[in-house]
């Protein structure tokens, strides 16, 4: 497991929040400057062609899109769960657990695995532990 593949987890889960903020938005219609309502995409209501299906056939799209980054969580978190289970020692799994898979900064993760503000002191516990094992890092 690398570094990369580790934030990559947070980026997934990013886009899966920014595909439901666009699908939600496509639900409701926002009326525009000039009065008309418009739709999912920016189309007013007064344009040629059907804003509803337009909308229908972006959120199928959107939908099939969310689906498979679902998917891909999944499997990526199943991943990062059997590659946890190789490392032995708890705190550095806590400190994974909270900077890489949960996103939190490094100062978050040391006031919350340590208690103390030292957001250097923890970063470097995991640096020396890759360092110190880094057949569990390519």
């Amino acid at each position: 497991m690398t570094i990369e593949k580790l934030n990559e987890y947070r980026w997934i889960i990013s886009n899966i929040k920014a595909i439901n903020a666009e699908i939600d938005s496509i639900y409701e219609p926002i009326a525009s400057p000039n009065g008309h309502q418009t739709v999912g995409g920016g189309k007013s209501v007064m344009d040629v062609g059907d804003p509803t299906a337009n909308a229908v056939n972006r959120i199928l799209e959107l939908k099939d899109r969310l689906d498979r980054e679902q998917r891909d969580l999944e499997n990526r978190i199943e991943e990062i769960h059997e590659w946890m289970e190789l490392i032995d020692d708890l705190e550095v799994k806590a400190i994974i657990r909270r900077h890489f898979i949960l996103g939190k900064t490094w100062l978050e993760t040391s006031i919350e695995t340590y208690g103390s503000q030292s957001r250097d002191y923890c970063r470097r516990r995991f640096y020396k532990f890759k360092e110190d094992n880094p057949g569990l890092f390519e």
